[in-house]
């Protein structure tokens, strides 16, 4: 249950966490919309560090993709209550 007194000061930090998220989101698409790691580097340990980089952003956004539809199923669930 949420504290009657703190619901207000949930509610800012709820909406600032999920502005927050879809701004992350955000620039993960703008990177891989604009095919911005796309060219890997000529040097092997850096090629290497690329492709790493590629993944780690790659399983981010999915999970903050992931994150974004779970704030989006509670709204739609707070809204209809």
């Amino acid at each position: 249950m949420i504290d009657p007194e703190h619901r207000d000061e949930l509610l800012l930090f709820v909406e600032g966490a999920w502005t927050r998220l879809r701004e992350a989101c955000a620039v993960l698409t703008a990177i891989d919309l604009g095919e911005l790691l796309a060219a890997s580097p000529a040097a092997e340990d850096a090629r290497q560090r690329h492709i790493t980089a590629v993944c780690l952003l790659s399983i981010m956004h999915r999970e903050l993709s992931a994150l974004a539809l779970d704030f989006e199923r509670l709204d739609r669930d707070v809204t209809v209550r």
